[in-house]
């Protein structure tokens, strides 16, 4: 293809549109925006699990797409099948690609995401606390140490993952706090969400590792 036609999506300055009107692949390439928008719902909804879970199908569906989108072109493409047998083999050879394109069937199910992932809730009592935090572990430690352990004590405590963050404030706002923490206090929340098959990978950079090789085959094709 000798010209392109680059067009910025309003919602997101890092998504074009590339194909020019009749663009043999013009399919595929908006298989793959879709899961680029999906994945920006996925990093909007990552503390509330139905949301997340529902743009996670949504994307992996839409990145399995690109590849059936791409190959139901292959008439229109001189020396396609020869060329997209080199980029099979290569992607094949991708593990990440390789579990976006078989994870749609296991990676839905509730249990499977409750398995490995993790939500940590830790309450900083105090500015200085949470600024002993930032400063690094060293530093913390040696308030920890030169000062009162009540004003720098930190406790983080693993929630069931399935819960909301407002969920948890609601749950925190029963405790019997002092009211120095009340007003003081900062809570800290680290969700990360995995899944069994490849534990060793948050999902969104599963997904973002997915899209880029994707989108490489894509502007080949181009």
């Amino acid at each position: 293809m000798s010209e392109h036609i680059i067009k910025r999506a309003s919602w997101c300055e890092h998504e074009y549109r590339r194909c020019p009107e009749g663009c043999p692949i013009e399919a595929a390439e908006n298989r793959l925006r879709e899961a680029h928008r999906r994945w920006h719902e996925c990093a909007e909804s990552y503390h509330n699990p139905d949301d997340f879970r529902d743009g996670l199908n949504s994307a992996i569906q839409a990145l399995r797409n690109v590849t059936f989108a791409l190959q139901s072109a292959k008439s229109q493409i001189k020396g396609f099948e020869e060329w997209y047998l080199k980029e099979q083999e290569q992607m094949r050879a991708d593990p990440v690609l390789r579990w976006s394109l078989n994870a749609r069937n296991t990676i839905v199910k509730q249990g499977d995401l409750k398995t490995l992932s993790r939500f940590k809730v830790t309450l900083i009592p105090s500015y200085e606390a949470e600024a002993a935090a930032v400063a690094g572990e060293q530093i913390a430690w040696e308030k920890l140490l030169e000062s009162s352990p009540s004003s720098d004590a930190q406790t983080p405590v693993d929630v069931p993952v399935e819960l909301t963050i407002q969920k948890v404030l609601e749950e925190l706002h029963e405790l019997d706090l002092p009211m120095s923490v009340r007003q003081n206090a900062s809570v800290l929340f680290e969700h990360r969400w995995v899944d069994e098959k490849m534990p060793e990978y948050e999902l969104l950079s599963l997904l973002a590792h997915s899209y880029g090789r994707l989108n490489t085959v894509l502007s080949r094709c181009h």
